[in-house]
């Protein structure tokens, strides 16, 4: 099926009235006058006169996104009461701004969604501009959006109208009730961390009596091997290949952050790192985040809190920033949960608790000789960053976790972002897979001695199998692996769009299906949402041994498991859920299918194609020669101190002023 362009149906023939839809089926289902432009909020379908604006936001990203990130920098220099915004939501004895961590700043469009529906108001503006409709009709479901697009219609002059459903009046109901929980949900975040903290059942760590050989490590709690880990032996997925690289750095202490499982409790994950804890080697010592906190840091953690809940109090006009022109269409209404939720709810609260916790464990920990995390642009490396560099002079270092596009939008499209922000908590140093990402970040204002090219460990499995896994495709019986997306919504969509296909003509040439959960997703919450099949199962092997049983791989555009099957050469099929941008960092590769709707799924399903990719995608070598010969440079550099590095700042946004 030949891709459509989705401004077809826009810019050929005149549209007296344009009306706008949730989904696809809606739109068939409608009865249609002429000259009637039907736009699609959700869906991804389209037809004659029926547009998908999620396919239309998909095309116009490169420029949206620059867009938004020239929005958003007004917005965060943006004067309330004579101070930046900013500067408004910096408290004393705090090294950062808490904007930085707030998901209004946070450019991660994999974590949330309001940056692609924002994308999506914008399209419906250009297309009323383009059309110029005598009216406007929108029955979406989300009163706030009916709100904002026929308030922006009434500006053109358009007649406007809407109907009143059942089923809006229900989502109207409960997105205002929602409204109310917010800081309801502030508070149980803190009485679960004063739970957490309580049930660690250990007084804080004092103050190690550190030398210069200590290595500090961060890492996740997921993913680790837990039966090396009954022997004292600690090796998980996110350090894969490079525990004997560490053991030469003496990495004395692991801080361990748990990431909310749907297989492991808090509980029992502070059970196996005490079991751990216990049986390691007198010189290494694991410990949970949870252990630096403290009753004291709790208060210090609650009382930011309320003082974030007042300054929102005071940004009176902070509303009607959300526009980039004074005529132009409002996207407070994308924005307002996420600004609700951090002013007054979890994600305010988590972040005021991760800047004290790192706070006390900063000033616990003495003369480290280097810190190492892996970087994916969380609010909990943005805290400990900025604390890191306030307490000691030794590196900082965050590693590439998988792809840098997808984490963070100012990386590839904010040039001079990060010189023209040095409040910006951030790693001293980043190390990377690849010569071309190291050329987009050092783009981007980060120094070309900051940014270091190492070995992938994480794929350096794969080192050996590029050529063996390259086998033809059998005509008939295939077997198929499903690999599903850490964000559950995404995997919903993956298996919705099985679901569409289970009885096609495609997936009769397939005689197996597995499809294997995310760690953080529940794999029983995610069978009730597929068809039943007998050729279909759920399985909890190892993903390496999956991809090399089957003969086509799906995935979902920007996981791990999509650069492991490009770099194998495998048969593959990406699913790309269109309400999210596309920043794979496959785009643009030749022969990669990225599939959003059951046509184009079937479509590859048919005729899968291997990725061919090039082959210094990423650097290989067996001994991890560059991890050593850089963290041996790094460590042994002399860094400016801490107060010194402050000073300079000060001086850079007095110059700036």
């Amino acid at each position: 099926m030949a891709q459509r362009n989705p401004t077809q149906s826009v810019s050929t023939g005149k549209h007296s009235s344009v009306v706008l839809i949730d989904t696809y089926k809606e739109a068939t289902r409608r009865t249609r006058s002429e000259g009637e432009l039907l736009l699609l909020w959700e869906d991804c379908e389209e037809a004659s006169n029926i547009v998908s604006l999620s396919r239309y936001a998909q095309q116009r990203s490169a420029e949206f996104i620059k867009r938004y990130l020239a929005w958003n920098k007004e917005l965060a220099e943006k004067q309330f009461d004579q101070r930046s915004l900013t500067a408004c939501l910096q408290f004393e004895k705090i090294p950062y701004s808490l904007w930085w961590l707030s998901p209004l700043a946070d450019k991660s469009s994999y974590q949330h969604s309001y940056v692609f529906d924002t994308f999506k108001l914008w399209a419906i503006e250009e297309i009323l501009l383009e059309v110029t409709p005598k009216r406007v009709i929108s029955e979406l479901t989300d009163s706030r959006l009916n709100t904002a697009v026929l308030e922006f219609a009434r500006t053109l002059d358009c007649q406007t109208h809407t109907s009143i459903s059942f089923k809006r009046l229900n989502k109207t109901l409960f997105s205002r009730l929602k409204s109310l929980t917010y800081p309801l949900r502030g508070t149980a975040f803190f009485l679960m961390k004063l739970y957490q903290t309580i049930l660690s059942g250990r007084k804080r760590p004092q103050q190690t009596s550190s030398t210069d050989s200590e290595s500090v490590i961060f890492s996740y709690v997921p993913n680790f091997d837990e039966t090396l880990a009954s022997k004292g032996v600690f090796s998980s997925a996110y350090w894969q290949g490079l525990e004997s690289v560490l053991q030469e750095y003496n990495p004395r202490l692991w801080v361990m952050s748990y990431v909310r499982s749907t297989r492991t409790d808090y509980k029992e994950t502070l059970r196996r790192i005490r079991e751990l804890d216990s049986r390691s080697s007198s010189e290494q010592r694991f410990l949970m985040l949870e252990d630096f906190a403290s009753i004291k840091s709790l208060g210090r953690s609650l009382g930011f809190f309320f003082r974030l809940s007042l300054r929102r109090r005071r940004l009176l006009s902070f509303d009607s920033c959300f526009r980039v022109t004074p005529n132009s269409i409002s996207f407070w209404c994308t924005h307002e949960t996420f600004a609700q939720d951090f002013f007054y709810g979890k994600s305010g609260a988590e972040a005021c608790w991760y800047t004290a916790t790192f706070e006390a464990l900063t000033k616990t920990i003495v003369q480290p000789r280097l810190g190492l995390f892996c970087w994916e642009n969380c609010p909990w490396e943005l805290a400990l960053s900025g604390h890191w560099r306030e307490q000691h002079s030794a590196p900082l270092i965050g590693y590439q976790h998988s792809s840098v596009s997808a984490n963070d939008l100012r990386i590839r499209f904010a040039p001079n972002f990060f010189a023209e922000h040095p409040d910006y908590p951030q790693p001293k140093h980043l190390l990377c897979n690849s010569p071309y990402v190291k050329s987009i970040l050092c783009e981007n204002s980060r120094a070309n001695d900051e940014v270091h090219v190492v070995e992938a460990h994480r794929y350096a499995h794969l080192a050996t199998q590029r050529l063996r896994l390259q086998r033809k495709l059998p005509v008939q019986d295939r077997k198929l692996f499903f690999a599903l997306d850490a964000v559950e919504e995404v995997a919903q969509f993956q298996l919705a769009l099985l679901n569409k296909v289970i009885a096609s003509e495609a997936l009769q040439l397939y005689q197996t299906i597995k499809i294997k959960a995310h760690p953080l997703t529940s794999s029983h919450t995610l069978q009730s949402n597929v068809r039943q099949s007998a050729k279909i199962s759920f399985v909890d092997d190892v993903a390496e041994d999956l991809i090399e049983w089957s003969d086509v791989t799906v995935a979902p555009n920007s996981s791990t498991i999509a650069l492991e099957i490009a770099w194998q050469g495998k048969y593959a099929i990406l699913c790309a859920d269109p309400r999210r941008i596309n920043l794979s960092p496959l785009v643009g590769i030749a022969d990669v299918a990225f599939v959003s709707d059951a046509a184009e799924f079937t479509r590859e399903l048919l005729q899968p194609k291997r990725i061919d990719v090039p082959d210094d995608l990423f650097r290989f070598t067996d001994d991890l020669d560059r991890w050593r010969n850089t963290l041996t440079r790094i460590s042994s550099t002399k860094h400016i101190s801490s107060e010194m590095n402050t000073r300079l700042s000060s001086r850079v946004l007095q110059g700036q002023r």
